[in-house]
């Protein structure tokens, strides 16, 4: 996920790579930003035969060490339903070594879906 904003026209783009869903393509979503930060877009892909498909992607940062990400796949006639809900926050010590660590967190599980260690 590639996330870009074009100030001039206060629109985000973001660029999605999702191998099931779109195979080989790039999706390019476009959306809003909140006042809070938060961001909502949307963008579609072909399902093969018949209309397209579409994903709504809302980002939020509820506190400065953690962000939220919630993913809707929105069937053609624009019924949603939640696909992935998602939670990156930043930890640091222990095993980080001076390093902070992001952590995802499938909310619906509650299980990590593994971390990877970025500079701090």
């Amino acid at each position: 996920m590639l996330i870009g904003y074009q100030s001039d026209r206060a629109i985000v783009t973001v660029h999605l790579i999702d191998s099931w869903h779109m195979s080989e393509s790039v999706m390019l979503c476009q959306g809003t930003a909140g006042p809070d930060g938060s961001i909502d877009v949307r963008g579609t892909y072909s399902a093969g035969t018949g209309p397209d498909w579409g994903w709504r992607i809302a980002l939020g940062c509820p506190e400065p060490d953690r962000v939220e990400m919630v993913t809707h796949n929105v069937d053609p006639e624009g019924q949603e339903e939640v696909a992935v809900e998602c939670e990156l926050r930043r930890r640091t010590g222990g095993k980080a070594r001076g390093r902070s660590m992001l952590v995802a967190r499938d909310r619906r599980s509650n299980a990590a879906s593994g971390s990877s260690r970025v500079s701090a």
